[in-house]
């Protein structure tokens, strides 16, 4: 991974210490998702989720789901056809498969 001449690959760590909020988090995790690879960021994630107490870790994983799913679709504004293109294009495969097998299973034979 590449080394920049200011600081090493985890000084955004201790930034996001220092200043303990929630944008600092989602600045924090952009950086950590650009300099550390898939693997890096996984030992990074258990590795910090061990040090917590197992209440803390299920309120860490709830957390980070719930900032990395778009959620269920919202009322339509336009038309349906435009309001269902518009949410495909931002869930998560998993999102999109839990919504097609409930509206496949709702429809009538």
């Amino acid at each position: 991974m590449p080394q920049t001449n200011r600081c090493c690959r985890y000084c955004v760590l201790n930034e996001l210490y220092d200043q303990a909020d929630t944008s600092a988090c989602l600045r924090a995790s952009a950086i950590i998702r650009q300099i550390l690879d898939q693997s890096e960021r996984k030992l990074l994630a258990v590795t910090t989720a061990l040090s917590c107490d197992p209440d803390e870790i299920i309120a860490i994983a709830e957390a980070a789901l719930e900032q990395n799913t778009f959620g269920m679709p919202l009322p339509t504004f336009e038309t349906p056809l435009s309001d269902a293109r518009w949410w495909v294009d931002r869930a998560s495969m998993e999102e999109k498969k839990a919504y097609a097998i409930a509206c496949y299973q709702s429809l009538d034979n």
